[in-house]
């Protein structure tokens, strides 16, 4: 177990965005320790699942339509973390 002093930093999922601002295509990748899986999800501004893909590597998401995105991972534990990308055209 993990406490107070024992030098260990609590893990934390984190996401990485390629170019942001993009033209359409998103390049994500997903910081994950290993065995544990995951799931990263694109929502635009209304709260709509635009598109989704397993997180255990790199991927790009592709939309159609400038905007405001949200990009979040959620681990099979629970886990989650949220990331803003803007598609200019």
């Amino acid at each position: 177990p993990q406490g107070v002093g024992d030098g260990m930093v609590p893990w934390a999922p984190s996401i990485t965005l390629g170019r942001n601002p993009s033209s359409g295509m998103i390049p994500v990748a997903a910081e994950l320790p290993p065995g544990v899986g995951g799931t990263l999800q694109l929502f635009d501004t209304s709260g709509r699942l635009v598109s989704s893909m397993p997180a255990g590597a790199v991927g790009n998401f592709i939309v159609n339509e400038a905007g405001v995105y949200f990009v979040r991972l959620v681990t099979d534990s629970g886990e989650s973390a949220v990331a803003r990308a803007v598609v200019v055209r």
